[in-house]
This record gives C-alpha cells, structure tokens and sequence, in this order.
C-alpha cells in the first residue's frame, strides 16, 4: 500500500506534544500535524523532524499588529505567574478554565488574588482561545529546554564515567551531545476554553478526515464521553522508543508494515478478525528490540468492548478517529 494512502496524526489539543509521545505518532502514522494560530518557535528537534517532513505545522496567518498584541498579552500572563510562584501556570490554567468565555486577564488576576473584581465600563481585552493555546507553547517550549539540559547532562556524566573506565581521551568524552534525548512524560494540561480553541483551528486549517492523536485523557474522554481508565478496558503496552532518532523512525519498510495494522484497526473491514489483526500489531512492536518498560499504552477506539459515539454530534468529528496515549501502569 502506498503510504500516501495513511492518513497523517492531527495531534490534538496543543501545539507541542511530549517527546516520546511525539515520536510515537510519527512512527504509527509517518507524519505528525500540529495546529498553531500564529507562527510559534518549535524546539530544535521539532524543527529538525519538520525539515525532513515528519512533523508539518499549519498556522493562520496573522498580521504585524495582532502578532505584537499575542505578545504584549502573553508577557503580561509571564509576568503575573512569575510574580506568584506560589499559583504556578498549572494553577492559572485551571483557574482560566471555569471562567466564562469572555473573562479578562484582570478578572483572572483578581479572582487569583482572592478578592472580587469590579469590570470599568470601557473594554479590556479578552482571554481568548487562541492566546490560550499561545500560552501554553510557551510553556512546553520552557518545559522541553530544560528537559533537553538536563538529558546533556545525564549523558555526559554517563560518557566521562565511561570515559574513566576505559581511560578515553578528553576529546572523546566531550563530544556533541544529540539533542533529542526524551526525557519526561508531560502533565495532563485541562483547559476546555484551548481545546474550544483548538476546534476551531482544525476547522480552519484541517477540515479533511483525519486521525486525531492525543496524550491527554479528558481530551479523549470527552470526545467519546467514556471513561479511558474503565478496568475491562485492555490498552496495548508500548515499548520505550528512547529517543526521536531511534531506528525504527528511520526504517521505511518496517514503518509501512506497522502502519498498515494501524489503519487496519481503525476502519476495520467487515470480514476483520480485529483480535488478530491486534496481535499481530503487538507482535510487530516486540519485532521493534526495544525495552519492554515503556512510558506509555495504546488505546484504539476501535478497542473497546462497544461502541460509545463521541458526544459531540458534529458529523466532521464522527468521523475522526481519536487514538489516546495513556501512561504506562506503575
């Protein structure tokens, strides 16, 4: 089957996926889409995959002056979390998320504070999805930077203990170290006003059926309004990919095969032994010679025991498939 028969991984609902979880939609769907409303830095690694065509971005097009008003907002949201340490961007978001649609950045700030806000009668700008979503990328940019330092560091510790043992030159040691080590599993980000935000995006910029791909539970809860976590419910365990370079991103023939039974299992036809078709997939990830101690599981919707219909009754999203990572069992 050719391959531009597979159709790419939208992932869903933000702008930057964690690193592992990244390089898992890349090796069961070949290429990864990532929704941005306005031109966005990416890590270097990302940067890396877009330049070789496994990670495509799609981002409005915005002007000088709207550019310049995401950027006054969001340094005055850097600010305020920076000014309360104590609340912390996690703690912002979940105070944004049980607003009102509408509500201002004062309003946000004052709520925060624990007194009560009192709206002036002129207008101030609004939260809106969009800057949301913005918000959170820079967020995941700090998040992925520091992960990406401390992973350098990790491995030169390990090459000058080597380096000792096998009384290796200096040079030798201290070689470049490859940026795209993986480190880190990323939190759960709930934020219903960016993932409002994000559909809006995809209406815009991926209207076309497509295969949703998300790391996030109450993302794919919601979408299948069930519960990912139900205990009859048996997700494939994954092996540990390790790093965004790993061999089987690079073996075209072997990615072909794996993603075959991924399309396979999400429109299965009529005659398809389903259980079969997913043993095989399982026994083509053993074929991987990876570690078996993987960070993460693999949910198909087309797993579960029956058939809840997503709740929302938009035709367009009937008919996304939505795959969920979900974190390996401890």
């Amino acid at each position: 089957m050719s391959s531009d028969l597979y159709h790419p991984a939208l992932i869903c609902p933000y702008t930057l996926m964690e690193k592992e979880a990244l390089a898992w939609s890349i090796l069961l769907f070949g290429q990864a889409v990532l929704l941005h409303p306005f031109p966005l830095p990416l890590p270097v690694s990302v940067q890396s995959l877009a330049d070789q065509g496994k990670v495509q971005i799609r981002s409005l097009e915005q002007t000088p002056e709207s550019i310049k008003e995401k950027d006054r907002f969001l340094r005055g949201i850097k600010q305020f979390v920076a000014d309360n340490p104590g609340g912390g961007f996690l703690k912002y978001l979940e105070e944004a998320a049980i607003l009102e649609e509408g509500e201002t950045r004062e309003e946000i700030t004052a709520l925060m504070r624990g007194r009560p806000f009192t709206k002036p009668p002129r207008e101030l700008p609004s939260l809106k999805g969009p800057l949301l979503l913005c918000l959170i990328h820079e967020w995941l940019m700090q998040k992925w930077e520091v992960e990406t330092s401390l992973a350098a560091v990790e491995e030169q510790e390990k090459k000058l203990i080597q380096g000792w043992q096998e009384n290796a030159e200096e040079e030798s040691i201290w070689k470049s170290v490859d940026p795209l080590v993986i480190k880190g599993i990323e939190a759960e980000i709930n934020c219903p006003p960016a993932l409002t935000a994000w559909w809006e995006l995809k209406n815009t910029l991926a209207p076309e059926p497509i295969t949703l791909f998300t790391a996030q539970q109450w993302v794919w809860a919601k979408y299948y309004d069930f519960d990912p976590e139900e205990s009859w419910i048996q997700p494939i365990p994954l092996p540990d990919l390790g790093s965004l370079t790993t061999a089987p991103l690079q073996n075209s023939n072997f990615n072909r095969i794996i993603r075959s039974k991924v399309e396979a299992m999400l429109h299965p036809a009529p005659a398809l032994d389903f259980q079969r078709t997913l043993d095989d997939f399982q026994k083509d990830l053993l074929a991987l010679g990876l570690s078996s101690e993987g960070k993460y599981r693999l949910l198909f919707p087309t797993n579960l025991p029956s058939s809840p219909g997503p709740a929302s009754s938009s035709a367009q999203r009937n008919s996304d498939p939505m795959i969920l990572l979900l974190p390996a069992l401890t």
